[in-house]
């Protein structure tokens, strides 16, 4: 026998997604690989030369991406004024005491 060239051709939902030439000799064999990339989510048909088989692709679960608690306004507002009403205390109560 003689060697001879052969065009692979992948489909992917019935659509040519890629396709490769090979050279084999009589009575030969070869192995041929094809990658693909799908981006939507869903359930694909692959066919090479009148085999076929299928492959699903699953979205990625989202992450829920945490949020920056803000600020608690009312609560800094207390705890300032509570500092400013102590600090006033604390002066005029050392004030006081050296006045007498």
């Amino acid at each position: 026998g003689e060697s001879g060239s052969y065009t692979v051709v992948l489909k992917i939902d019935g659509v040519k997604e890629a396709e490769e030439t090979v050279t084999i000799a009589a009575g030969e064999s070869q192995e041929v690989s094809f990658s693909a990339t799908k981006e939507e989510a869903g359930d694909y048909t692959v066919a090479v030369d009148g085999w076929s088989g299928s492959f699903t692709v699953v979205a990625p679960e989202e992450e829920e991406v945490p949020t920056k608690p803000g600020v608690n306004w009312p609560v800094l507002g207390g705890v300032i004024g509570g500092v400013i009403v102590v600090a006033l205390l604390i002066y005029f109560l050392v004030f006081r005491r050296r006045a007498y």
